[in-house]
């Protein structure tokens, strides 16, 4: 059912789904006992001290809570009405389950709970201490002139508003600690009640962080300065407050409450959030499918169903692809580039949510990758379980509804991605990582599992209920179902990480499994967050690129795409495709966006989406790109940064200059990028030394069965301005980490791999799909480099000597192929140093699978390179310079072969050896030059 509700009126998710929102069921029983066993619930509490008294003051018993988290009381003839008082004091603790942490319950610090009369048991909850602050405000503070009957209503009153899912509100929830696990919490009253308690404590630490972010931004332990302030109980108090007057409006009367933990309009959406996010870490697969089917609003005179023909507009704003860019900054350079950085998306997407109120904020992966920055939290000045990881810092900044796991997620490994994540992956290595702090909003995965139980490694998908505004002001209730997708081909690229441990299928297979588990769950919209471009190859189970096929998989309404780097809608690109409109945004009729990478651009799908009487369609979409920063003339014109981004992550920003300004030598030349596609250089050249040496001196220690073979080493340039990436460029003069970290962009791990000659021949191949074939009678102008090819594809390898041959088709460009002068045997054995994404067959190497490897280094081939220019202090031309050991096979051609590089750097291409490469012209924005290749040279 779909409702329109009126302001004013709130029931929190859980209620339609576990019972309906009216009284309860007849108040709080009366009792003739004279006890009374108080348990009283943040999370499970400890050591505080309990008193029951009459309404005039009378102390009745008192006792203090044990190790099982509650006391009884002897109360002699009492008969009510009763409260009890639950307090801090020194060595009291509660669990806290916002940050999962157990924090200190001190002195001063009081929950309380009215009862009609005495009973057998009684939860103390911040839902109590709500009801109590609303009843204590509506008698001036005179509590002991309460009657039994207005305490049993002001119970039911709370319980209605808060916790209709409950039959009382003086139940005793289960308790919740650091050792509950999974499954823990059902189907029943107390499962439900410590559900609600859970929801809520993460919901006061979302408040309080996004109401003083400087609280976290500024700790080494951002866990300890949130607990300081004690969310859960500064919402209770807050809430309280709120409702003291029988209205949730956000007021305290007619004045705002101030410094407020939670919008009144969109706390329910926020409860329904926490509740589902609690329900997949405690909660059993009843409870959770539950709590997805729950309603976001109550039922009652405020609401009516939505009528036929009801219209609304929708927006979805994303990002992908982001790689730890918060700054607009190249630690590479260390100096600002206002070409990429999410501090300037971010000013995107406030002015989207200005112009498209109703909008979801998605981010579809590669998030916590691929900087310096994030490999100073990962490797360097590692985040601690207490801290928040920047990237997600300030995405929580930015309120984001849902979020992706890419491929590039898994390069630090399980134990890394389980902590700064937040998540129990129930992977043998991430034990010891539970209950970290993660980001504030879901993340989802639907095709990768544990091996350890054969579920999903993340929530495959999550329900988002959400309230948006028709055009005359309706308020409509809406639940969003997002999944998410990474590509299969991580076990290959991250095989070291994850064989044994996680396994995965097809996108399209998870999708035709999920879709409808989500339509029977309630979603009203489903929208897939594909880390995956866009390919009309045919469908196989580890397609890299998958959207095309997903778009077929019918109950998906929008997909946000990513993963290669792209841009979709732009009027360019993906072109000719059957079934692509790159002008609408569509892929096979789906609205469809995908925007970039680094932060350079926002992503935005404008969907008007209408009620059928039975369901809601997309019946018009636009998808749009928003790019931070524009041409103007000559000159690059971009948005201002937001100003709270740059602030929220200036400590972890200021530490990765420090480190990656480290020296490590000198070189006496030049080493670049600009030409490491047409010819030898010593970018390649230096690479493949350093390999080569610590493989050759690894093998003489550990492997003398490998001691006759030739030890051969292969490497890419990882920038070489694919999609925009730029290229490395180290003067002449000291060399520091950030040289090497722009060298060596990835944080691969170093393998050696024990082929033959045939494979030796393939993998050359391979890397020659680079370029495109060449005629050599054709006198039109053609273009050399292969643009949709990667160019961390292009492997050279060092060691042997060849030609490329690109008047050729693909897979018979390689020509005299030697060692040590002599051709290569197709049996012939070799060792080839590499790295883990290549040794396991990763960009589509068929010839290398893994069963190859014959050791798997302990070192990142950065640090290699590292180590191995501190050992050498300097380098020279002789020792490190290029060596030609590949060329072009000679070709007369009839007209030009043409490339693009970067802007006026012959001088490089000569001073690397390459003298077959001349200029034709600059760029009239100097962003780079055209040269010509002569194959005849």
């Amino acid at each position: 059912m779909f409702l329109i509700y009126k302001k004013g009126a709130l029931c929190t998710a859980l209620a339609l789904a576990l019972g309906a929102c009216g009284g309860s069921d007849g108040g709080t029983p009366a009792g003739t006992t004279t006890s009374l066993q108080v348990q009283p619930s943040l999370g499970q509490i400890s050591n505080a001290d309990v008193v029951v008294k009459s309404l005039d003051g009378k102390v009745l018993g008192s006792g203090s809570i044990d190790a099982s988290g509650a006391v009884r009381l002897n109360l002699g003839n009492a008969s009510g009405p009763l409260l009890v008082e639950v307090s801090g004091k020194a060595g009291a603790k509660y669990f806290d389950e916002g940050l999962n942490a157990e924090l200190d319950f001190p002195a001063g610090e009081t929950l309380h709970a009215l009862l009609p009369g005495v009973q057998e048991q009684v939860g103390v909850t911040p839902l109590t201490e709500i009801a109590y602050r609303r009843l204590l405000a509506s008698k001036g503070g005179k509590l002991a002139e309460a009657t039994a009957a207005e305490i049993g209503k002001v119970n039911d009153d709370v319980r209605a508003q808060f916790a209709p899912e409950l039959k009382n509100l003086l139940s005793v929830p289960k308790l919740v600690n650091a050792r509950t696990g999974a499954g823990a919490l059902d189907d029943d009253e107390a499962g439900r009640y410590a559900l609600k308690l859970a929801a809520l404590a993460k919901a006061g630490v979302h408040g309080l962080d996004e109401a003083r972010p400087e609280l976290a931004a500024g700790a080494d332990d951002a866990k300890a300065a949130l607990g300081a302030q004690r969310p859960v109980l500064a919402l209770s108090r807050q809430l309280g407050r709120d409702f003291a007057d029988g209205q949730f409006d956000g007021k305290e009367g007619s004045k705002a409450l101030g410094e407020s933990l939670y919008n009144a309009d969109g706390f329910h959406d926020r409860i329904q959030d926490k509740l589902l996010q609690a329900a997949q870490q405690l909660g059993t697969t009843r409870l959770v499918e539950l709590v997805q089917k729950g309603g976001a609003m109550p039922r009652g005179n405020a609401l009516v169903k939505a009528e036929k023909g009801t219209q609304l507009d929708l927006a979805i704003l994303q990002t992908t692809d982001l790689h730890t860019n918060i700054k607009s900054y190249d630690y590479y350079k260390t100096q600002d580039d206002i070409t990429l950085g999410f501090e300037r998306t971010a000013t995107l997407i406030d002015k989207a949510r200005a112009e498209l109120p109703n909008n979801l904020l998605f981010d579809n992966g590669d998030t916590i990758q691929g900087t310096s920055l994030s490999d100073y939290q990962a490797l360097i000045s590692p985040v601690g379980c207490n801290s928040t990881l920047a990237q997600y810092k300030v995405m929580n900044l930015m309120r984001y509804d849902a979020g992706n796991i890419g491929n590039h997620e898994f390069n630090y490994g399980l134990p890394f991605l389980a902590q700064v994540t937040g998540a129990a992956l129930r992977v043998p290595g991430t034990e010891d990582r539970k209950g970290c702090m993660g980001p504030r909003f879901p993340l989802v995965l639907a095709n990768a599992y544990a091996a350890s139980d054969r579920q999903p490694l993340f929530a495959p998908y999550v329900i988002l209920n959400r309230t948006f505004k028709t055009a005359d002001g309706k308020r409509i209730a809406l639940k969003v179902g997002v999944i998410g997708f990474a590509p299969p081909a991580i076990m290959n690229w991250d095989k070291r990480h994850l064989d044994g441990k996680v396994y995965v299928e097809g996108v399209k297979e998870a999708a035709e499994k999920y879709v409808p588990a989500m339509r029977k769950a309630g979603a009203d919209l489903v929208v897939a967050l594909s880390h995956g471009g866009i390919s009309a190859a045919p469908y196989t189970p580890d397609m890299e690129n998958a959207v095309y096929h997903l778009a077929r998989v019918p109950g998906i309404d929008a997909i946000v795409s990513g993963h290669s780097h792209s841009y979709f809608p732009d009027g360019k690109n993906f072109a000719g495709i059957a079934g692509v409109d790159n002008v609408r945004g569509l892929v096979n009729g789906v609205p469809t966006v995908m925007a970039g990478f680094w932060g350079n651009t926002l992503g935005v799908l404008k969907l008007g989406v209408t009620y059928d009487g039975a369901q809601w369609k997309v019946t018009q979409s636009q998808g749009e790109l928003r790019p931070i920063n524009s041409k103007v003339g000559n000159d690059t014109v971009a948005v201002a940064p937001h100003a709270a981004v740059g602030k929220l992550v200036q400590k972890e920003h200021e530490g990765t200059i420090r480190y990656v300004s480290t020296p490590v030598g000198n070189t006496e030349i030049r080493i670049g990028s600009f030409f490491s596609q047409v010819g030898d250089t010593a970018a390649m050249q230096l690479i493949n030394a350093a390999q080569r040496d610590y493989v050759e001196r690894y093998v003489k220690a550990n492997l003398p069965q490998y001691a006759g073979l030739p030890v051969l080493s292969a490497a890419a340039p990882f920038k070489a301005n694919f999609r925009g990436t730029g290229y490395t460029d180290i003067p002449v003069g000291g060399v520091a980490i950030k040289n090497v970290a722009d060298l060596y962009l990835y944080p691969n791990t170093l393998q050696a791999v024990k082929i033959d000659g045939t494979t030796l021949k393939a993998w050359l191949e391979k890397a020659a799909e680079q370029f495109n074939q060449i005629d050599p009678a054709k006198t039109a102008d053609q273009q050399l480099i292969n643009g949709s090819f990667p160019s961390y594809n292009f492997d050279q390898i060092d060691g042997v000597q060849y030609e490329i041959d690109v008047t050729r088709p693909k897979g018979s460009r390689i020509a005299n192929l030697r060692w040590n002068g002599q051709p290569v045997a197709a049996g012939q054995q070799f060792i080839v140093a590499t790295n883990n994404y290549r040794a396991s067959g990763g960009g589509g190497f068929t010839s290398l699978d893994g069963s190859k490897t014959i050791f798997d280094a302990p070192d990142a081939n950065r640090d290699i390179i590292v180590a191995y220019i501190k050992a050498q202090k300097t380098l020279t031309r002789a020792a490190q310079g290029a060596d030609g050991n590949w060329r072009f096979a000679k070709v007369a051609l009839a007209g030009r072969v043409l490339f693009e590089s970067a802007y006026d750097a012959e001088a490089v291409a000569r001073a690397d050896g390459i003298a077959n490469v001349f200029k034709v012209e600059d760029k009239a924005d100097r962003s780079g030059s055209i040269y010509r290749l002569d194959l005849g040279l």
